[in-house]
């Protein structure tokens, strides 16, 4: 069993008792967000896709080398949404207001809505040739 907190048997009954635990059940968690929150979600996540087309659409970098709050070039993405935040005062309020987990500006999301563009693009193709061979 191990007394140590990261001993096998501890960790797995950590996961379980977080599994059990209903106010962790994902549906309660979903089911807590109100209209306003699930909108605004939303609107980030379009900023967000939006951004992300246009940096693929230019073929540019997204990501800059020094991301951190008091880099001066940040990156075309993060620069980018900044001046969105900039001019629409809305989604200044909007990404600042955001919780942690809901800023969609992490490289997991850009990559996996780059994926689903991706997907989209070869099944208008094969689509388009009338399901000829495409790879």
């Amino acid at each position: 069993m191990g007394i140590e907190c990261t001993s096998f048997h501890n960790v797995v009954q950590k996961a379980c008792d977080d599994l059990l635990n209903e106010a962790q059940n994902i549906q309660n968690i979903f089911e807590k967000f109100n209209d306003e929150e699930r909108r605004n979600n939303r609107l980030r996540l379009k900023a967000i896709i939006f951004l992300v087309r246009w940096c693929d659409f230019q073929a540019i970098a997204f990501r800059g080398h020094d991301e951190s709050p008091n880099s001066i070039n940040k990156g075309i993405f993060l620069e980018m949404l900044e001046a969105i935040r900039t001019f629409k005062i809305k989604m200044k309020e909007l990404f600042h207001t955001a919780p942690k987990h809901a800023l969609y500006t992490s490289l997991l999301i850009q990559k996996d809505i780059l994926d689903l563009i991706s997907s989209r693009v070869k099944r208008m193709i094969c689509e388009e040739i009338d399901g000829g061979k495409f790879v």
